[in-house]
């Protein structure tokens, strides 16, 4: 199935299946996600389906539950007529609605009954797995899988008593998630409360609120992250790497490289499982067509991206192949080594186990969760360990030439559309990917959208108005400043910059405030210098950001 070889894979399961002569209910049921969804959509229904009874073929009559297997080899667990049978021939070229005729051979009675349906082996196996899925499914006797009735009010599905439901099998208790959006608590907490990482991640995305916090959201804090990051890289120093970064770096298809780059790098063997519980999740997805859920207390339906989850099902294989064929990388740790308290005792292994292990070691920590060394040395009283957010490893190798600044920007978007804060923006960056960080200017706008101005501009997201403007501002004067570029390249990106400004923010304010700052701005500049210049080009270029106040509304 991995390869797309959708019919080799059918033809290895009913082989299977007959060679075990059959299989119990709870069998059958285990295979309907990937047999008859998963390879199901590949295959056409009227090829399982035949217009007359042949050697082989799989019969029912109507009113009944059993199945006729007629002719063949293994009935499986039909009624095998076989070739010597008197009823062979009598099932033989029969078509749907034919009658058949069974004769006693020693008593002179009979009976009349019509075929309803006609199976390959293949649609006869469908059938079955089918049946088995929906008599359990009834029953609640399949893991993972809830039976619940849809209401209807004139004829339409009660939206309101399916959001309910689904909300009680999804939400029972916002208790924590609530404390979670509001407070600064580590993301451990919340991956314990909601049963587990993915359940975590995957509640604040939907909820799109809350964040995963890497750092205090200081830019003197991130560089710090970035010259420990460098300094790991030039010494290839050891050091652990625990969940939450192993899981983004996977994800992203960059976990490999850092293993190249840091050879001395340990994960725990908590890590590696969850990643081996993320690729099963990512390929298991590939057997669905999507998901319903409640976010924000509105259903919800997300269809599953085949293609992505293919991707990143690979990435994360080749991840844990890569941990594992290097000997030495997968760490231990023992019960013996954790706190009986709560905070290490409890809380998720692969969340807690590489900050032990660093700790103890006295090696350097890679983690995207720094909220939750700070509450361990709060309650435990651990000395401060300094850490290493996967942004500044990736930063770093950009910075060192180890990568590219797109590639920096493209892990950047990612971990913004996973809701991680604080994501550093500075000035030089957007201009860097406006125009990129070569000789030759290359003017991509849309490549401002990896940065999710709209979230990490945001007094949501911890940025002041005045720290908005200011930013913004430093970027405008710089390109105004900036006699390589053009006015009219000026004018669409002053546009592209001001629609990416964060929602609730009132544009025009925000636009003449940047005028504000930039006139004040470009007349310091020009009265500071010591060679004498025209400002008419300078001017003309504020000039047209003045022009366009006229887009926006007060």
């Amino acid at each position: 199935m991995a390869r797309g070889e959708f019919g080799k894979a059918l033809e290895s399961i009913v082989s299977a299946i007959e060679s075990k002569n059959g299989l119990n209910q709870s069998e059958y049921a285990r295979l309907f996600f990937s047999v008859c969804i998963r390879i199901g959509e590949h295959v056409n229904s009227d090829d399982l389906k035949l217009p007359v009874v042949t050697d082989g073929s799989y019969v029912q009559l109507k009113g009944e539950d059993q199945w006729y297997r007629v002719g063949g080899e293994n009935s499986l667990d039909a009624i095998h007529i076989k070739s010597e049978s008197h009823l062979y021939e009598e099932f033989r070229h029969k078509k749907l609605e034919d009658p058949i005729r069974f004769v006693s051979e020693f008593e002179r009675t009979s009976s009349h009954d019509v075929v309803s349906s006609i199976l390959t082996r293949e649609g006869y196996i469908f059938q079955k797995i089918r049946n088995a899925f929906q008599k359990l499914s009834q029953k609640d006797l399949i893991p993972g899988v809830r039976l619940f009735s849809i209401k209807e009010i004139d004829g339409k599905i009660d939206s309101e008593h399916l959001t309910r439901t689904l909300k009680s099998i999804t939400d029972p208790d916002n208790s924590v998630f609530d404390i979670y959006r509001e407070q600064a608590l580590p993301f451990a907490f919340l991956a314990k409360a909601e049963g587990g990482f993915n359940n975590a991640l995957g509640r604040i995305i939907g909820e799109s609120a809350g964040y995963i916090n890497f750092s205090d959201g200081t830019v003197r804090d991130f560089g710090d992250q970035v010259a420990r990051a460098k300094k790991l890289l030039t010494t290839k120093s050891d050091a652990y790497l625990d969940g939450t970064s192993a899981v983004f770096l996977s994800e992203f298809s960059i976990f490999c490289r850092v293993l190249s780059e840091l050879p001395n790098l340990k994960v725990p063997r908590s890590v590696v499982r969850l990643l081996t519980g993320l690729a099963h999740k990512f390929s298991s997805a590939d057997s669905s067509k999507g998901s319903l859920s409640v976010r924000q207390g509105k259903i919800v339906y997300s269809e599953h991206d085949k293609a992505r989850n293919l991707t990143v099902h690979q990435s994360l294989l080749e991840a844990i192949k890569n941990c594992e064929e290097e000997n030495g990388r997968i760490a231990q740790i023992s019960d013996a080594n954790k706190s009986k308290d709560m905070i290490e005792s409890l809380l998720p292994s692969e969340l807690v186990d590489a900050s032990i292990l660093a700790r103890k070691h006295h090696f350097q920590l890679i983690t995207d969760d720094s909220h939750y060394l700070r509450a361990s040395e709060l309650v435990l009283g651990y000395e401060k360990l300094d850490h290493i957010s996967s942004l500044a490893l990736i930063r770093a190798m950009y910075e060192l030439g180890r990568i590219n600044f797109l590639k920096y920007l493209e892990y950047f978007g990612f971990l913004s559309n996973y809701r991680l804060r604080f994501l550093s923006i500075s000035p030089e960056d957007i201009k860097k990917a406006l125009f990129g960080d070569g000789l030759i200017s290359d003017f991509r706008p849309e490549l401002l959208d990896h940065f999710n101005l709209p979230v990490t501009l945001s007094e949501e997201y911890g940025v002041s108005p005045d720290e908005l403007v200011r930013v913004l501002s430093y970027v405008i004067l710089d390109l105004i400043m900036d006699d390589t570029i053009c006015i009219d390249v000026f004018g669409r990106v002053a546009i592209e910059i001001m629609a990416r400004t964060p929602q609730k923010s009132c544009k025009l304010r925000t636009l003449n405030s940047i005028i504000e700052r930039c006139d004040s701005g470009l007349a310091r500049t020009l009265q500071n210098l010591t060679i004498q210049l025209n400002p008419a080009p300078f001017q003309e270029k504020l000039d047209r950001l003045k022009y366009s106040r006229s887009l926006y509304k007060v």
